[in-house]
């Protein structure tokens, strides 16, 4: 969605929550005001004050919402004849899923790891003035108990760790493995707290209570 300075101030609050709407551009006249309320907004990926500039924008930030922002499908059954089974007639991917999430729970990460993932998202996400500032946050402040705010915060790391596990990358789903087990303890220590009932509603027209 492209806005303006102005329109943008008075839309975005409403809107921003939409799950439809991925990516906010403020085309404005004047950069430096409208920067001060569009920071507050995470999808806002960029204020710009130059059609040229917009565009090339626009172009990066598509190019990686195709590589990592796709929804999270991981196939763990397969109903294919032709996937490998087990005398007992379970399915192998599934035995190979739980082997190597026991694997990655196991291994210990290391400095050389964390580094490799920084430098690859780094790459990855050139020219994105927004994920950089968040992998530079992410380097000074990230600790294991802050990995379920990190997860489901709207940034590079749910998305890329998303994208190597649909893509089923060995290689990078090695490098996240110290983050894969934060989570597995941050979600452990949470469900041992008491639990909170939730509710959810859903909105009736007054028409569908007529007998």
């Amino acid at each position: 969605m492209i806005v303006s300075g102005r329109l943008g101030r008075e839309i975005v609050p409403s809107i921003y929550e939409l799950r439809q709407v991925i990516s906010i551009y403020v085309y404005c006249t004047d950069k430096e005001s409208n920067k001060k309320w569009a920071d507050k907004f995470a999808k806002i990926k960029a204020v710009v004050v130059e059609l040229d500039e917009l565009v090339v924008q626009i172009k990066a930030d598509h190019k990686i919402q195709k590589m990592v922002e796709e929804p999270l499908s991981i196939n763990i059954f397969t109903t294919s004849t032709d996937a490998g089974k087990s005398t007992m007639g379970i399915n192998g991917q599934f035995v190979f899923s739980q082997v190597l999430i026991d694997c990655l729970l196991r291994l210990k990460s290391n400095q050389t790891d964390t580094k490799e993932l920084i430098d690859h998202c780094k790459q990855l996400y050139e020219g994105n003035s927004v994920e950089l500032s968040n992998l530079r946050e992410f380097q000074n402040d990230y600790s294991p108990d802050k990995v379920l705010q990190w997860y489901t915060r709207e940034s590079f790391f749910y998305k890329t760790l998303n994208a190597v596990l649909r893509t089923e990358n060995i290689h990078m789903t090695f490098l996240f493995c110290g983050f894969i087990s934060d989570i597995q303890r941050q979600l452990k220590y949470h469900q041992a707290k008491n639990p909170v009932r939730v509710y959810r509603d859903k909105g009736y027209q007054a028409m569908n209570w007529k007998l």
